[in-house]
């Protein structure tokens, strides 16, 4: 490996970074060149900061790969209180929100397009979202609480963020105090 990433090194020394198009650059290609441009250069130290990227190249990190890892956001609803109760159905949970969720240019049915999977277990339903998409938490809340006034179950159970990514469903808490109030 040591001789490859030697011959490698030496092989690929021209940098690598891109310059953005600046009045730096502008005065270059005009001939005039200040002493804070850094002139093309080889890679003969860790100092570089193209020398990494290289080295990330050679010993198969992401570059090397072509694509950058997509990181996917995890949004989770757990049903659990309704759903052992046998008040909701979670098949027919995911079924709507399959159906309604708005992703991309804002028009429902592209989930698989865009990427988004819904998966459900016997208590909780998880929406996996590439994060370059944007999908909101808050599209969630607004699809269940729906669903719960379609199923006429929004006088009984609430939706509450539980986490930074996930909400639940819990039923509102009732006294009996308000009962002997309202005897009276």
């Amino acid at each position: 490996m040591g001789v490859f990433y030697t011959y490698l090194l030496l092989e690929f020394s021209v940098c690598l970074s891109s310059n953005k198009q600046t009045n730096k650059q502008t005065n270059r290609q005009n001939g005039k060149r200040s002493a804070s441009d850094p002139p093309n250069h080889i890679h003969l130290r860790n100092g570089c900061p193209c020398f990494s990227a290289l080295r990330a190249e050679i010993l198969g990190g992401e570059l090397a790969k072509g694509k950058a890892k997509k990181s996917t956001v995890k949004f989770v609803i757990d049903c659990a209180a309704p759903v052992d109760d046998k008040v909701l159905d979670i098949a027919s949970f995911e079924k709507y929100l399959n159906e309604r969720i708005k992703v991309g240019d804002g028009k429902t049915g592209n989930l698989a397009q865009c990427g988004v999977v819904i998966t459900r277990d016997r208590t909780k339903i998880t929406v996996a979202s590439p994060q370059d998409l944007g999908f909101s938490k808050r599209q969630l809340k607004y699809l269940s609480k729906r669903y719960l006034k379609k199923q006429q179950l929004r006088d009984y159970l609430r939706v509450i963020a539980k986490s930074k990514n996930s909400y639940e469903l819990k039923y509102y808490q009732i006294t009996a105090g308000d009962d002997e109030e309202a005897e009276e």
